[in-house]
């Protein structure tokens, strides 16, 4: 009797790990594009910078992996004020509060909406996962609940990229 029960109750969970599995996916956390690009970014880290070139090269290509609209190589030179087109990667400043690992500015045109640059600012040891997270700023995301890239807190950021591609998808905005 032992024989024929174990293969049903294994079968029964299994059908109930793959209906919550479909229930979680379907309601995770999904982040919006709350801003966009009026062309493909280029990502900049100044001449100087102690940031590494490598890690921000492994973040672009964490995006663009994900349909993010955006130059695929990371350029080096210039300084720590972006041009029109331009995500510049540098050191953090004052005024970030203490609990955030990074921090992300931009500049819109008024008449669109749409952005024309970016600064991303942080630490001299910024981890892979911040750093993400703050390009995800860039590249026109907004917070979300949950374990998530875009999550706002630093503990809950993970590479879960749950809706990344579909937002880039669905933007009203295509970028060649």
């Amino acid at each position: 009797m032992l024989e024929t029960v174990v293969p049903i109750v294994g079968a029964a969970l299994t059908a109930v790990v793959a209906t919550l599995l479909v229930y979680y996916n379907a309601r995770g956390p999904r982040p919006r594009l709350v801003r966009q690009w009026g062309q493909r970014p280029v990502v900049r880290v100044p001449y100087g910078s102690p940031i590494s070139v490598g890690l921000v090269q492994s973040a672009i290509d964490w995006w663009t992996v994900r349909g993010a609209p955006m130059v695929h190589q990371v350029s080096i030179g210039g300084h720590d004020i972006p041009k029109p087109g331009e995500i510049v990667v540098t050191l953090i400043d004052q005024g970030v509060p203490d609990h955030a690992g990074g921090m992300t500015r931009w500049t819109t045109l008024d008449s669109t909406g749409l952005m024309i640059s970016a600064t991303v600012l942080v630490p001299n040891d910024v981890s892979f996962l911040v750093l993400i997270h703050e390009l995800g700023h860039a590249l026109g995301f907004e917070h979300v609940s949950g374990h998530h890239v875009m999550n706002a807190r630093i503990e809950r950021v993970t590479q879960n990229d749950r809706g990344i591609r579909e937002a880039f998808e669905a933007s009203e905005l295509r970028l060649s």
